[in-house]
């Protein structure tokens, strides 16, 4: 039985086997890419290119207010709105390009971490492991062939 399930799922064990690191890496910084990008463009108005809002200096009033409805005292402030924000745009564009794509994953592995413990902590299995887990991969991995990083450091 062992030989037989061997043989019949080695041509899909090889097929698998052949996907390109670098498709799964580049796969991986889209996917939060997507995430923290559509997040940061809900948080910012003005300087619209292509639908997308790049004015990340101009924050929405709903963008100060979400933060104000979280119990943490800790994000009840005024800085927590801009930081957020703006890591959302840098970290995001940053994975997006693959420039210095490590320290960006750093980035938002820790504003995930901030949005699990200090304001949605019921998150962590629907959405915030996922996230995790993709950072951690980039923060293991980089940017991979198709980055930014790889043309500039050129390992």
């Amino acid at each position: 039985m062992k030989r037989y399930l061997c043989t019949l799922l080695s041509p899909i064990d090889n097929f698998l086997s052949s996907i390109p690191e670098w498709i799964v890496n580049l796969a991986m910084r889209l996917v939060i890419f997507n995430i923290f990008w559509k997040s940061v463009q809900t948080k910012i108005t003005g300087l619209t290119v292509a639908d997308q809002h790049l004015a990340f200096w101009n924050l929405t009033d709903s963008a100060y207010f979400q933060f104000y409805e979280f119990e943490s005292s800790l994000l009840a402030n005024d800085w927590t709105p801009i930081l957020a924000t703006y890591g959302e745009f840098f970290l995001s564009l940053m994975i997006l390009f693959g420039i210095f794509t490590r320290f960006a994953a750093l980035g938002l592995l820790i504003m995930i971490m901030t949005i699990q413990f200090l304001a949605v902590p019921e998150a962590w299995w629907t959405l915030h492991i996922y996230w995790t887990l993709i950072v951690i991969y980039l923060m293991k991995h980089g940017g991979g062939k198709v980055s930014l990083d790889n043309l500039l450091l050129k390992r």
